[in-house]
């Protein structure tokens, strides 16, 4: 039986957060009284939670590895039902964040990748070695995108025919383009700015290497996006987070944080040894179908969203007992 299913889309103004959004925000969502209210790190709605329906089951989703969005989401944690954590490092240090009776609340949940997007190419990727390494996420800081040029120069030092594409936008990508003109190794790299969804696993599909020496994640998905793409992950160990992902010296390489010695060795040991590569790719491939098929990740909510919903009974609070119960968490979390 075909289900019509219609979507309508809300996009209140965007910072300074104010009382007069979250009172609009808890108006709106009151008048669609949904069964289950899916919360990703949007703190406007979890400043609106003391004025929600009681009926409504409340799901926060931790959106990364940082005090600030650990903060957002441990808001009014006896309004919430239940917490998904993407990786079982956010678990770990989320619990911190949480009175301790809240802390059996949490399940981990990894993402979830539509292989309709992301697949490697028909004639299979897994067959050849094509010399290519990419870079996707925000060209910043946080991503390690600073730590790019030292990487590609000491990798084309020994593979001067390798080619790195760079995907992405961010305040780094101007200064990455000088220094790589600087170091002379522009030539072997190309910048795409953002893309689509489609146009990044067109990427990945043609790539041998996916290079992320990022700083923090919250998953990492666009490390499973590249594995189902037959691209063999070298990226930084986070423990608990990237190490869920990537097992090291089987499915991928995982390399200390902000090691760049390491990681240029680590994409030179698998460009010079083809076999390797090969192997890795089949490996990476077969380990994201197993563990980060979109379908599983659909199971694993609906299942989390048939749970009993198990918190006590809390009122819906009208404007003066919003300000008290608000004033009441800000002292908590003091």
């Amino acid at each position: 039986e075909k289900i019509e299913c219609g979507i309508s889309w809300h996009d209140l103004p965007k910072p300074p957060l104010n009382i007069k959004k979250i009172f609009t925000a808890a108006a709106l969502i009151n008048q669609i009284n949904p069964e289950i209210l899916l919360l990703n790190n949007c703190s406007l709605l979890h400043y609106a939670l003391p004025l929600l329906n009681s009926s409504i089951k409340s799901i926060a989703v931790l959106h990364s590895n940082d005090p600030y969005f650990y903060d957002i989401a441990s808001l009014f944690p006896h309004r919430i039902s239940h917490w998904i954590a993407p990786a079982y490092g956010l678990q770990k240090e989320f619990k911190r964040y949480l009175p301790k009776k809240y802390s059996g609340n949490i399940s981990v949940i990894p993402h979830g990748i539509n292989t309709d997007i992301f697949k490697p190419n028909e004639i299979a990727s897994t067959n050849k070695c094509i010399h290519k390494i990419s870079f996707v996420g925000f060209v910043a800081h946080n991503k390690g995108a600073d730590l790019l040029p030292d990487i590609i120069r000491k990798v084309i030092e020994v593979h001067s025919s390798a080619q790195f594409t760079i995907v992405g936008y961010g305040p780094l990508r101007e200064r990455l383009e000088e220094q790589l003109r600087e170091k002379d190794v522009i030539k072997n790299c190309t910048f795409t700015g953002p893309l689509s969804n489609h146009a990044v696993a067109l990427v990945l599909r043609n790539s041998d290497i996916f290079l992320l020496p990022t700083r923090i994640e919250g998953f990492g998905l666009v490390i499973a996006e590249a594995m189902m793409s037959g691209a063999v992950p070298v990226v930084t160990r986070l423990p608990g987070v990237t190490d869920t992902i990537v097992t090291d010296k089987q499915s991928g390489l995982l390399v200390d944080l902000d090691h760049v010695d390491n990681f240029s060795s680590a994409i030179i040991n698998l460009l010079s040894n083809r076999d390797n590569l090969i192997l890795m790719k089949r490996n990476a491939l077969l380990v994201a179908r197993k563990k980060f098929k979109l379908s599983r990740m659909i199971n694993d909510y609906e299942k989390l969203f048939a749970m009993a919903d198990d918190r006590s009974i809390v009122p819906r609070r009208h404007s003066t007992g919003w300000f008290f119960e608000t004033m009441r968490e800000m002292m908590r979390k003091d």
